[in-house]
């Protein structure tokens, strides 16, 4: 992916590393702990590039998985399809993630972002029943954005809570595959000495 880096983008990304870096960030309602915190880069954007500010700023190193496959998706209810690509990084205990959008389409991200805008999108919550937490916030009165099932029988999907909270929540249920993902990107930022700084989640377990 291509990216011509804007100063825009440079100073969205810096300001969502402050929130990142918050200790207070509140989710009211969730039931999991906050795992995650994305934001959202600009389609066209490289992924390489854009995720270079944070691991400037001390988060990293950061590993870049690019259109991650989803054998189906739903936005808000009805078939959809969602082409994204994601980079991933360690910031103290919080993973931080910028997640880029590559097709067209309705989604959880383009309902708050254009193409080419870019800002906090979600935090996301590990919990023990994906089914379940996604009926309670439906009780609470919030709709499911989107929902996605990936190769080997993983959903996730983003609750738009963006009335509230002011960005989307992402619920995953604690499979052992993604908590082990979770463990290694921890790993790698313990003692991080800031070199290579940008990687591939293809290589990890080289």
């Amino acid at each position: 992916m291509k990216l011509a880096l804007t100063g825009r983008f440079l100073a969205a990304l810096a300001a969502f590393l402050l929130i990142a870096a918050a200790p207070g960030l509140t989710l009211g309602q969730t039931t999991g702990a906050t795992a995650e915190r994305a934001a959202n880069a600009p389609s066209g954007a490289d992924t390489a590039t854009a995720s270079q500010p944070s691991a400037d700023g001390g988060a990293g190193p950061f590993y870049i998985n690019e259109h991650i496959p989803v054998e189906k998706a739903l936005y808000r209810g009805q078939p959809g399809e969602f082409d994204h690509s994601s980079a991933y990084g360690q910031l103290g205990s919080v993973m931080l993630e910028l997640v880029q959008q590559n097709n067209d389409g309705p989604s959880g991200i383009r309902d708050m972002y254009a193409p080419d805008e870019q800002g906090l999108h979600h935090c996301a919550t590990i919990v023990p029943s994906f089914r379940e937490e996604l009926a309670r916030y439906e009780d609470l009165g919030f709709t499911v954005a989107n929902e996605f099932w990936l190769p080997g029988g993983m959903q996730f999907a983003f609750i738009d809570t963006v009335a509230v909270y002011g960005h989307m929540v992402e619920v995953y249920e604690g499979q052992p595959g993604l908590l082990q993902f979770y463990e290694l990107i921890e790993a790698a930022a313990e003692g991080w000495d800031g070199s290579d700084p940008i990687r591939f989640v293809a290589d990890m377990n080289r």
